[in-house]
This record gives structure tokens, C-alpha cells and sequence, in this order.
């Protein structure tokens, strides 16, 4: 009973993710420019790892954070208070993804006042977070890159029998280019200056990053020695659509990046 409940499960999760890959062959993201720059998507990471949440909070945060900002100058309105934004962003998130421990109005103005000397009261906080929903029309995402890194690494784990411990790098990968967006965003749009179409194309590809990513990881470990890296490369290229000079040219970037850590 128990082999056949596994392989029903093993086919379910199969099938799974042949509807994932189907979508994300298909699926574009909407091309922006990051607008976060090093400093701020630092102290996010900052408050969201005193705030001892999970790494999904982070990266939401900095994707909610920048969507937020983009509606606020859309109807050229000013954010008053951006640090406590960002606070109540994590707060909003904190109980959303509902992962690691609870945080509170308490311990958030604990924070504040630590970090900026000004004590908020509840209302403040409250009137925020309001906001935040408001602007946001009361929508969050349902997921971040990181699902779609995961699900990618799944994928080709099993194909390539990958070890599991190559994940947690590629999340610290992922985490460094959400703290540094604006830097290899620039690097590889100075890159493809001259072939703007591709490079936006390359931006809204959601599997571009990860692919990115999983080469990049693989680099730095042994299995730059154990796997032919050449013919790895070819294959996510054939399942990604990408070319795997754009794979190689993001994944330069980003051990560079590594590299001045």
C-alpha cells in the first residue's frame, strides 16, 4: 500500500510540475526597472532577519515595497514616511506567508524606535498599514521567484539526480541579487545596450534568472568537475528557450558579484 501511495504521489508531483513548466515556458513578467538600490533592499534584509522571518518575507517585501512605490508615483503622490512603510510592508507579509515568529505591534515599534529615535504610536502603525492595502488594492502575490526557483531546481534535480545541498546556495544567490538589483540590472542592460528588445525580453522571461542561478551555483562547487557543464547548460537552454550565451553572460554577472562580496 505504501509503494503504491508513493508512486501515485511521485506522479502527481510529476504532473505538477509538467503544468508548471508549460506556464513558465509561456509566462512573461511585467518588464520594470528595479527601484530599490543597494542600501534600502539591505535594510529590508536587515529588519526581516531581526524580525527572525523566513527568507520568503524578504523577498516579497522587496517585491511589494517596489510595487507600492510604483502605484505612489504613478498618481505622483509622495511617501512621507518611507522607513515605517517598509516596517509595516514586513508586518503585512509577517502574518500573510504566516512563517517563523509572530510579530507585533509592539515589537515593531520597539524596532522603529531603535532604528530611528521616534516613538509610533499604534494608530500610526494601524493608519499604514492601511495605506499599504489600499494602494496595493488589497492584493498580495501569491508567490515570489523563489517558488519558481524551487520548482525549477526540482525539476532538474531529478532529471540530473542533483544533490539537495546545492538549494540553500542558490537561495543565498537569489537573495544577493535582490540586495544588489540595481547593480546587475544596469551591468546587463549596459550589456545588450545595443539590442534593447532582447534584453527586455530577457528581463520578463521568468525562468532567466533561475537558470542563471543553478549555472552560477554549479560553478563554485564540484560539480563544475563531475557534470559536463556545456552540455547542462544546452539543455536548460532547450527548456527555458533562452540562448545559453544570455545564460552564461547573467551567470558572469553574477560570480563577479560573488566574487566582491
Amino acid at each position: 500500500m505504501k509503494v503504491t501511495t508513493f508512486i501515485m504521489d511521485e506522479k502527481f508531483e510529476n504532473c505538477l510540475l509538467a503544468l508548471w513548466v508549460t506556464d513558465m515556458q509561456v509566462k512573461k513578467a511585467i518588464y520594470r526597472e528595479p527601484i530599490l538600490d543597494e542600501k534600502v533592499t539591505s535594510i529590508i534584509k536587515l529588519a526581516c532577519d531581526t524580525f527572525q522571518q523566513d527568507v520568503q518575507v524578504f523577498f516579497m517585501t522587496v517585491d511589494v515595497v517596489e510595487e507600492y512605490i510604483y502605484r505612489k508615483e504613478s498618481h505622483q503622490e509622495t511617501i512621507s514616511d518611507p522607513f515605517l512603510i517598509i516596517c509595516v510592508i514586513i508586518f503585512i507579509l509577517s502574518k500573510y506567508y504566516g512563517c517563523g515568529p509572530d510579530l507585533n505591534i509592539t515589537i515593531l515599534k520597539t524596532f522603529l524606535l531603535k532604528i530611528t529615535g521616534t516613538s509610533y504610536h499604534n494608530l500610526s502603525i494601524l493608519k499604514s498599514e492601511q495605506d499599504v492595502l489600499s494602494v496595493l488594492n488589497y492584493k498580495l502575490p501569491f508567490g515570489t521567484i523563489l517558488d519558481e526557483m524551487n520548482n525549477f531546481f526540482e525539476k532538474f534535480m531529478r532529471e540530473y539526480r542533483l544533490q539537495d545541498a546545492v538549494r540553500p546556495l542558490c537561495i543565498e544567490i537569489l537573495v544577493l541579487l535582490y540586495c544588489t538589483r540595481t547593480k546587475w540590472f544596469q551591468n546587463i542592460k549596459d550589456l545588450y545596450s545595443e539590442d534593447k528588445n532582447t534584453f527586455k525580453t530577457l528581463i520578463s522571461t521568468k525562468l532567466y534568472v533561475p537558470s542563471a542561478i543553478l549555472i552560477s551555483a554549479f560553478k563554485v562547487t564540484n560539480y563544475q568537475f563531475i557534470l559536463d557543464l556545456n552540455g547542462f547548460v544546452d539543455d536548460i537552454s532547450e527548456f527555458t528557450k533562452i540562448h545559453s550565451s544570455h545564460i552564461y553572460a547573467l551567470s558572469s554577472i553574477i560570480l563577479s558579484l560573488m566574487n566582491s562580496v
